[in-house]
């Protein structure tokens, strides 16, 4: 059994909304708001998150990916707002100041791959909201 994430993204203006797929929603909300791995969504500053699932194998996950994907935006946008009325970013408790700063070097860096280690040496799993 390994944690899986079906997750939807927008953009501050909340404009554009994303429908993605991850094993990690914490590593994979850090490459969004540093705007690597999907050119989409750097393209359209897709880096809040609005909602997420979480699954206990990544069929069920993937499943409901390509389910969302093929709703009508007003369909997301309903489902979105059951969970999260105000439409707050659900990440943002995950990033303090230091994690900002390694966002932006990341994102400024021609790195492909990046070691996450200052975020997560950092991570106190008891002391946040994280996913479950």
């Amino acid at each position: 059994m390994k944690d899986a994430y079906t997750y939807i993204l927008s953009n501050k203006n909340r404009t554009t909304l994303y429908v993605g797929v991850t094993n990690d929603l914490e590593r994979r909300m850090f490459e969004h708001k540093a705007h690597k791995e999907s050119k989409f969504c750097a393209k359209y500053n897709l880096d809040e998150l609005m909602y997420y699932e979480h699954y206990n194998f990544m069929i069920g996950a993937i499943d409901r990916e390509k389910q969302l994907k093929r709703w009508h935006s007003k369909w997301k946008w309903g489902l979105i707002k059951e969970l999260n009325p105000e439409l707050v970013d659900l990440s943002k408790p995950w990033f303090d100041k230091d994690d900002m700063k390694d966002i932006k070097a990341y994102q400024n860096s021609n790195e492909i791959s990046f070691q996450y280690a200052s975020f997560y040496d950092r991570w106190d799993p008891e002391s946040s909201l994280r996913p479950e």
